[in-house]
């Protein structure tokens, strides 16, 4: 969900390279983006996440729900969640 980027730098991120776009023999899909603030300019990440985190409750815990800010460094403490991270951020897995 883009709240409000530089539109005009978007496009060089998300086209892929044309030999590679050729090689899977699928046209690419042009679809209109838009940034929240259009919609809304009243929108900021604050109120964003807040709503976000209300509709998601009230569509998949109706019951009451514990919410927790997790930081970085406890999520560091949990093995699994290191070693996810790690392999996602390994550079071949990124690019290669």
């Amino acid at each position: 969900m883009l709240l409000n980027l530089d539109l005009t730098c978007l496009g060089k991120y998300l086209n892929p390279n044309k030999k590679k776009l050729e090689s899977k023999g699928v046209d690419s899909v042009v679809s209109r983006v838009m940034n929240l603030v259009e919609a809304n300019p009243e929108i900021n990440h604050e109120g964003f996440s807040a709503s976000l985190t209300e509709e998601f409750t009230n569509r998949w815990a109706p019951v009451p729900v514990n919410k927790q800010v997790i930081t970085e460094q406890m999520l560091k403490s949990i093995p699994q969640v290191t070693e996810i991270y790690t392999g996602y951020s390994d550079w071949n897995w990124r690019f290669g």
